[in-house]
């Protein structure tokens, strides 16, 4: 069983993700909005996570570039969702990009796809020594401005 973080601020959307995601088996933790995810992530280490675009206080994209900042939480792949077309200039802020109005099957087989590959060769629930030495990295408790 992996831990997936849902960050998403249509309760409705988040409910059908959270289903979609405990089908697959895994444990979900859910936030509202970007500050809620990051902190979230910081406390808890997910092994996914799913965010949306466009939500209040910190959208999708100051989410990604806040984890880029901490090694203990760069190394996570996050799937970034959204009405908004992809943007023209490519970025490694996240792993991959779905368009609403997403498919189940579309969202299960991406997070299937990150998941295998981020633990490829690894038993399940076990860390590769890279994740394990990016796990043991500091978050530091204030990480605002």
């Amino acid at each position: 069983m992996r831990t997936v973080l849902l960050v998403e601020d249509v309760a409705e959307i988040r409910a059908v993700f959270q289903l979609l995601l405990e089908e697959l088996g895994h444990r979900v933790l859910t936030a509202e909005n970007g500050v809620e995810g990051f902190l979230t992530a910081a406390k808890r280490l997910p092994d996914l996570i799913v965010t949306d675009w466009t939500m209040p206080e910190l959208d999708g994209v100051g989410l990604c570039e806040r984890l880029k900042k901490y090694p203990a939480l760069a190394l996570i792949p996050v799937v970034m969702v959204s009405a908004l077309p992809l943007p023209v200039v490519e970025t490694k802020l996240w792993d991959a990009y779905l368009r609403k109005p997403v498919t189940p099957l579309t969202l299960k087989s991406k997070v299937k796809r990150l998941l295998a590959r981020r633990f490829k060769g690894t038993v399940t629930n076990s860390l590769t020594p890279l994740d394990a030495e990016a796990r043991l990295a500091p978050v530091p408790s204030k990480c605002w401005p």
